[in-house]
């Protein structure tokens, strides 16, 4: 059975700016990386961003269209990604293939809070996934940036309160 997409909660922006990362890490790389759902066990798979394998060597990529120090939610999805990866790499290592995991960033604020002395980081380095700054330019990170503005939810609520509160003052006048 097929979910209904959730409103509000993926851009075509942001998907664009997932591809273009896609696209330059292939080529940084000089390989062809593609969406790919790959199952683990029967049963049990996962959605990846980007993978690529050529003989025994594998690439898994995540990307993470972030702008700035993330809030906690969005610390929360970044450490999905990276127990994902982790798993992924695990679970193919056991079949004796050499993986590489790797969270990509657009922003290297985003990026910058795996990079210190913190449990998260910690556990990216013993658990092998890499993390990747992978620059998109200006441009797409300004659409990026005023997708997540008419994404927020928050922002849209408080301003619909606050014209509410208007219209309820200017009625009671």
């Amino acid at each position: 059975m097929r979910r209904k997409p959730r409103s509000g909660s993926r851009s075509d922006v942001q998907q664009a700016v997932e591809s273009l990362v896609i696209d330059k890490l292939g080529r940084r790389w000089k390989t062809s990386l593609s969406a790919q759902r790959l199952e683990l066990a029967p049963g049990i798979a996962v959605a990846l961003d980007g993978y690529c394998r050529k003989g025994r060597r594998v690439t898994a990529v995540e990307v993470t269209a972030q702008l700035g120090h993330p809030k906690p939610a969005q610390q929360r999805k970044v450490l999905a990604d990276a127990l994902k990866l982790a798993l992924v790499r695990s679970s193919l290592r056991a079949k004796r293939l050499d993986v590489r995991a790797v969270i990509a960033f657009i922003d290297k604020a985003a990026l910058g809070w795996l990079q210190g002395q913190c449990w998260a980081a910690l556990a990216c380095r013993t658990f092998g996934v890499e993390l990747e700054f992978v620059d998109v330019g200006a441009g797409a990170r300004a659409r990026v940036r005023a997708a997540r503005r008419r994404q927020d939810l928050t922002a849209k609520d408080r301003a619909s309160v606050a014209r509410g509160r208007r219209q309820r003052l200017r009625v009671g006048a």
